[in-house]
């Protein structure tokens, strides 16, 4: 069985959709049944930012919302990251940025069969390191680690 699924790198509700579908597929025993295609799917465009605001100023830039309000969003998506997807972050602290750039890195490492360990780099260096993946360095670090 194939299943597609289309995920933003930057999107938090996409990384719980991730590790939900791969648990799920993990506990009913299906990992050799299984083939999970992950697609990009761009939700940050080049007018969001090159990485320059964290997501707290964002939310109430572009969102509208209050800084209490702000907070308390971040709060409920690191709540649910931990609790869904085991992972502890601070999403206030991640940069919106585009993440074109990122994506064909990870498309190239697809075709290279490194595009899981290319995701979960990404994923570690927007989500827990607080780095922008619209900045070439980010990648090139990335890059040169996994040596495709």
């Amino acid at each position: 069985m194939e299943i597609v699924m289309w995920a933003d790198l930057q999107c938090p509700f996409c990384l719980v959709g991730e590790a939900n579908l791969q648990n799920a597929i993990r506990e009913l025993g299906l990992e050799d049944q299984v083939k999970l295609d992950i697609k990009s799917y761009e939700v940050h465009r080049p007018q969001d930012g090159e990485g320059d605001k964290e997501m707290l100023q964002i939310f109430q830039d572009k969102e509208g919302f209050t800084k209490e309000g702000a907070i308390a969003h971040i709060a409920d998506i690191n709540k649910m990251e931990k609790e869904e997807a085991g992972i502890i972050m601070d999403f206030g602290k991640c940069h919106e940025s585009t993440d074109f750039d990122a994506h064909r890195l990870y498309k190239y490492a697809m075709d290279h069969g490194k595009g899981k360990v290319v995701r979960d780099l990404l994923h570690q260096a927007y989500f827990i390191d607080h780095k922008v993946l619209a900045d070439i360095h980010t990648l090139l670090e990335i890059w040169s680690y996994v040596k495709i």
